[in-house]
């Protein structure tokens, strides 16, 4: 079964669900593929902003990791009390 391309923690999260219901891998390697998976999606926005040219290399990686980060639902914090 394909894997979900994305670096959201919820996508990280279905695609070691996934891989744990097909079975047959320990689990450190099924943790492994789905963060490899996330980190191939932030290389290919790299990759992609690069062609469009214009842009300095280290606003490029600023670019496609804030998009990482903004793709996070946001969530309510729980109080320490």
């Amino acid at each position: 079964m394909p894997l979900k391309k994305g670096k959201s923690r919820e996508v990280i999260s279905e695609n070691i669900s996934k891989l744990t219901k097909e079975g047959g891998r320990p689990r450190k390697q099924i943790i492994a593929i789905a963060l490899s998976t996330a980190r191939k999606s932030i290389s290919e926005n790299i990759s992609k902003l690069t062609k469009e040219g214009g842009r300095p290399r280290k606003q490029i990686i600023a670019i496609a990791l804030s998009t990482a980060r903004k793709s996070k639902k946001p969530g309510k914090r729980k109080s320490k009390r």
